[in-house]
């Protein structure tokens, strides 16, 4: 996936995504029925790339008690065919309270 058309600066300091407060966890949920991964598949795949996850701590990172990473964030939007705006309105989502 390449972020040619996104003006996203990235950086050893960018930030990490926090789940449940900046990832959209629907749209991320959403997007996984759409292409027809499961969360042990999607796991399996981010193994093959060397990224470890396993399943608690991925739904750690949904549930914001952890961080993506910009490594995992990438890798996923890989797996799952995620365009850069799609990928921003997912990882980096502001909730409007």
């Amino acid at each position: 996936m390449s972020l040619s058309g996104c003006n996203m600066e990235v950086s050893s300091k960018t930030p990490s995504a926090k789940g449940g407060e900046d990832v959209n966890v629907n749209a991320l949920k959403a997007r996984m029925v759409m292409v027809g991964v499961k969360v042990p598949d999607l796991l399996e795949r981010l193994q093959r790339r060397g990224i470890a996850m396993s399943k608690s701590a991925f739904y750690r990172k949904l549930k914001g008690s952890s961080d993506f990473s910009r490594k995992e964030i990438l890798a996923i939007a890989e797996e799952l065919n995620i365009g850069d705006q799609e990928l921003l309105a997912i990882f980096f989502h502001e909730k409007v309270s």
